[in-house]
């Protein structure tokens, strides 16, 4: 019994090993599984946070709106600031406070949000920009490659490394064309 397991957590670790050699493409920079991993929690956190962020938005919303609801009932029915209904929807003083803070605290939460995600996303491009590239593998040499190390350097422009001399650009021509 002790082999089958053996050989189970043998496949297994072959397996494991196999995920982590597959490359994971991000916006086009290729990635090992770990490095997929871990930009995949950065992008999982922008992504929550973005949604939070948005629920938040909306019950600020909300309650921005039973304010003035209730600030304009208010007024509609002659209420003072001394007169306290207490917490007769929508327009008791009670509530209005405690909408008011309901709003200061929102708008609070909103910034955090998006202090959180802006330095969410700077970590993210900051992981992005410390992988190193893929490393090339090197070219195995052509037999008529040029050599680095010979004395006479291959050029593009002139094959054999010398130039002509009887080329219409040739810097005396342009001499003789000036006197």
């Amino acid at each position: 019994m002790t082999d089958n397991t053996n050989s189970y957590k043998g496949k297994e670790l072959a397996a494991n090993q196999a995920l982590l050699n597959i490359t994971h493409s991000y916006k086009g920079q290729e990635l090992t599984a770990q490095q997929a991993w871990v930009v995949c929690n950065f992008t999982r956190r922008l992504k929550t946070s973005r949604a939070h962020q948005l629920d938040l938005e909306q019950r600020l919303e909300a309650a921005r709106g039973a304010l003035v609801l209730g600030n304009r009932l208010r007024r509609e029915r002659g209420l003072t600031e001394d007169q306290d209904t207490e917490w007769e929807y929508p327009c008791g003083k009670t509530r209005l406070e405690q909408l008011a803070e309901a709003v200061f605290e929102l708008r609070a939460e909103i910034r955090n949000c998006d202090t959180d995600i802006s330095q969410d996303t700077f970590k993210l491009q900051s992981y992005l920009d410390s992988l190193s590239p893929p490393t090339a593998v090197p070219a195995s040499e052509a037999p008529n490659a040029c050599d680095e190390d010979v004395a006479s350097p291959c050029t593009t422009c002139c094959p054999g490394g010398e130039q002509d001399t009887a080329d219409s650009s040739s810097s005396d021509d342009e001499d003789d064309d000036d006197e």
